[in-house]
């Protein structure tokens, strides 16, 4: 009877010491199951037109960036588990100013782990998974 009580609390100690881990890989957004995702912002408004763009999230500011022409941006992040991952930029160029959802969890997850992504004067264009093709393009975000 003692060795039954003794293997039902150790079972009891483990499974409490994964549970816990567990919570503390999600708390650290820890997951080796989950690739990073890849983003890739390219400036193609003009030649001699200089791009600056800041993108965010949530919980991180990516800091400002300044693109030459054709000149390319890259971030990579991990989506959260509550699928819920959202990136935003704010792009500038001469007088014009605009922003854009940069990566959507609901729009992107399943499309891209690789979002790349060609930023026109008209708004930026996504590389199609099934084209290989810069052919699905999107209008800027309305201001809020």
């Amino acid at each position: 009877m003692s060795l039954n009580l003794s293997n039902f609390f150790l079972l009891q100690v483990f499974i409490l010491f994964l549970t816990i881990s567990n919570a503390y890989a999600n708390s650290q957004n820890i997951d080796q199951f989950t690739p990073k995702t890849h983003v890739q912002i390219t400036n193609l408004i003009a030649p001699n037109v200089s791009l600056t763009l800041q993108c965010k999230s949530k919980d991180d500011d990516l800091g400002k960036q300044v693109l030459k022409y054709n000149e390319n941006y890259d971030f990579y992040f991990k989506v959260n588990a509550w699928a819920t991952t959202l990136y935003f930029c704010k792009f500038e160029w001469k007088s014009t100013s605009h922003w854009f959802d940069i990566y959507k969890y609901d729009r992107d997850f399943f499309n891209c782990q690789e979002c790349l992504w060609h930023i026109k004067p008209d708004g930026p264009c996504m590389l199609g998974l099934k084209s290989q093709k810069y052919d699905v393009c999107y209008p800027w975000n309305k201001d809020r």
